[in-house]
């Protein structure tokens, strides 16, 4: 919320927040549509509110103008670093349990130590 506050596009910090969120989740099960989905309905309140604060305060088209611009490039740019990041977590696991398939060894051997 910090580069909504200061009208500015997320700093590659606050995008390694969103990228850790992104794997967490995937690690999780949770799979990248709700992620991203979870994602839509907390931009969509975020533009809800902020138009309810607009109209409250009498905001100028300028003002609207550059948070909506704002928040749809942090919208977009976290969301894409989300779904990469979920991506490389599925793209993983794939591998790794291809490789188990490959060896004959089932997961629950695997968690177990053999």
């Amino acid at each position: 919320l910090a580069a909504l506050r200061e009208l500015r596009e997320p700093t590659a910090e606050e995008l390694e927040r969103a990228a850790a969120i992104g794997r967490a989740r995937a690690e999780q099960g949770v799979t990248v549509d709700a992620v991203l989905h979870a994602y839509r309905i907390s931009i969509g309140a975020v533009w809800t509110r902020f138009g309810e604060l607009a109209r409250e305060h009498g905001a100028d088209v300028t003002t609207v103008l550059a948070f909506s611009e704002t928040l749809w490039l942090s919208a977009e740019a976290l969301m894409d670093v989300v779904g990469a990041a979920h991506r490389e977590v599925e793209l993983e696991q794939a591998r790794e349990e291809q490789q188990r398939r490959d060896a004959g060894v089932g997961p629950d051997a695997c968690r177990t130590g053999g």
